[in-house]
């Protein structure tokens, strides 16, 4: 027996209220407006930023039971910032009134990565635009967007929508103040590698430099990379168990409370995840090393995107780089008809195959994993798997620490751009890559000997 329940009834203006709310959204997620920084608006909230979302309140963090609250320890619990004045000073020389400059930061992290932004800008470029993806600026309400827009936040609108935010850093990188992106695009949650970079900020620092040249001007344009690592400042075993557990119920994995060291108990959770997507694509399982399986499980998937691109576009993705095919089908996704079946196939295999590659071989080459290489992994895969419920999506906005950090943040020599026929953007880009990860390198063998206390695990990744 079929049992039939009353659907609610639909008015004529409920209806148009409701097309009227998805439309004013839409347009307003998809549309650039300017920022409209508010230097006092900026200038106040350093402190706020320095102390309730980074370090915590001097003084109060310090007093047991009070010091555990999220605010008053610092809500990224950071109470340790070492940023030296040589550093400091490197960038205020490239991002001045005499010239035009686009800061680079690396991206390993959700959130602390605007945070420590804001912290570095506050000392050296206060008044610099930063860029942020569209959802965030436009898509939290009409408050929120003119919240951002003071703290001069630039939209980042896809496809040919991006060009206004573009010409706006132009602009101001012509005026003195900077423009901060980041180069790796989405957070990577790899704090030992620089993956590869867009080309976006050379592109920009070369049309700035063309446009100072036919305005007759002498403003140097500069490419100021900035490099941040993390460290635990204590052993965090624990809260990286802790954590692990609550994974393991979430996504109904098998308890491993029986495994003392988290690494290890991390490729179990990384691997039962794999077994579920061979199954559902099905590659047959093996007992080959993680990331031989991960290839073939990614090469049956590209195979599969490869082939229904083909089919329902004039796209030639033959033989294209995996990165460059996950493009290809995101360009086609925003263009394609929503209600083609063919989408919702394209949508789903992007999916899959862009969450597969957030983990590389290249990310993980020592013999040995620290607690920072266990941490990351975890906020990825909450980030990646973990969905469902509030607690989930307040977590993954908010991806608060297991234990107090260390922030060790470094200016490397900024890239000076020109127009001569040796620098194109992607010259630029490959020497900006290489001279941040080269300071990447040079701050873990620095601090190498204050963590070498600290616990480490055997990488089973290898």
């Amino acid at each position: 027996m079929t049992q039939t329940f009353p659907l609610p009834k639909m008015t004529r203006k409920s209806l148009t209220l409701s097309v009227t709310h998805n439309a004013n959204f839409k347009s307003r997620l998809m549309t650039f407006r300017p920022p409209t920084p508010s230097p006092g608006l900026i200038r106040a909230l350093a402190p706020i930023n320095r102390w309730l979302m980074l370090g915590g309140i001097p003084g109060l963090r310090s007093i047991p039971g009070l010091g555990s609250v999220p605010g008053v320890r610092g809500t990224m619990n950071i109470p340790e910032l070492d940023f030296p004045t040589a550093d400091q000073q490197r960038l205020a020389a490239s991002v001045n009134e005499t010239t035009a400059a686009f800061i680079t930061p690396n991206h390993p992290e959700f959130l602390t990565d605007w945070l420590l932004d804001k912290e570095v800008l506050s000392r050296a470029a206060p008044l610099a635009a930063c860029w942020a993806t569209h959802d965030i600026v436009n898509g939290l309400g009409p408050a929120m967007q003119k919240f951002w827009l003071k703290n001069n936040l630039i939209a980042q609108i896809p496809g040919a929508g991006g060009q206004a935010g573009k010409d706006y850093s132009v602009s101001c990188a012509r005026r003195g103040n900077g423009v901060l992106l980041h180069p790796e695009g989405l957070v990577g949650w790899h704090g030992d590698y620089i993956g590869s970079l867009f080309s976006g900020a050379a592109e920009m620092a070369l049309e700035t430099a063309r446009r100072i040249s036919e305005a007759g001007q002498t403003r140097l344009v500069y490419i100021a990379p900035v490099v941040w690592k993390l460290f635990f400042t204590k052993d965090v075993t624990r809260g990286l168990h802790k954590e692990l557990s609550y994974i393991e119920n979430d996504l109904s994995l098998p308890k491993r409370h029986d495994i003392a060291d988290p690494a290890t108990r991390l490729y179990h959770v990384y691997d039962a995840l794999l077994a579920r997507d061979e199954i559902k694509w099905q590659v047959h399982p093996t007992d080959a090393p993680y990331f031989e399986r991960l290839a073939v499980l990614e090469e049956r998937l590209g195979e599969q995107l490869e082939v229904r691109l083909r089919d329902v576009s004039a796209i030639n993705v033959k033989d294209v780089a995996r990165s460059q095919l996950l493009r290809c089908a995101a360009r086609w996704l925003r263009s394609c008809d929503k209600s083609d079946p063919a989408a919702d196939e394209v949508r789903q295999v992007t999916k899959v195959l862009t969450r597969l590659g957030r983990l590389r071989p290249e990310f993980y080459r020592s013999d040995m994993m620290s607690q920072e290489h266990v941490a990351e992994n975890m906020k990825r895969v909450r980030g990646d798997y973990c969905r469902r419920g509030r607690r989930n999506s307040v977590h993954n906005l908010i991806p608060i620490p297991v234990g107090p950090r260390r922030a060790v943040i470094r200016v490397p020599e900024h890239l000076e751009v020109s127009l001569s026929v040796d620098q194109t953007a992607s010259v630029l880009t490959e020497r900006l890559r290489e001279r941040m990860q080269d300071c990447l390198d040079d701050i873990n063998v620095q601090q190498a000997g204050r963590q070498k206390s600290l616990p480490h695990f055997p990488n089973p990744f290898l």
